[in-house]
């Protein structure tokens, strides 16, 4: 079920404007040396995050859904 974008954007903050890849697309990409692929649910603006600055990230739903999200960046997603 998709959630309504009033929702994702108080849970995930702000989405991009512009972005290479885009909500609802399916990607691979790597995390701590290991490949997944899953679906973009939010295309985040870069921020602050809990005091941290985070540039533009995707957030992932992982294949099989486990209940948690992936927070990736464009770096992360493999061509």
């Amino acid at each position: 079920m998709t959630q309504p974008n009033e929702d994702l954007e108080a849970t995930y903050g702000p989405a991009a404007p512009f972005s290479e890849h885009q909500r609802g697309e399916r990607v691979r990409y790597q995390i701590n040396g290991f490949n997944y692929t899953g679906e973009i649910i939010w295309v985040a603006a870069a921020g602050n995050v809990k005091g941290k600055h985070l540039p533009l990230h995707y957030i992932v739903t992982p294949d099989p859904p486990n209940g948690l999200v992936d927070v990736i960046l464009p770096s992360d997603v493999q061509a």
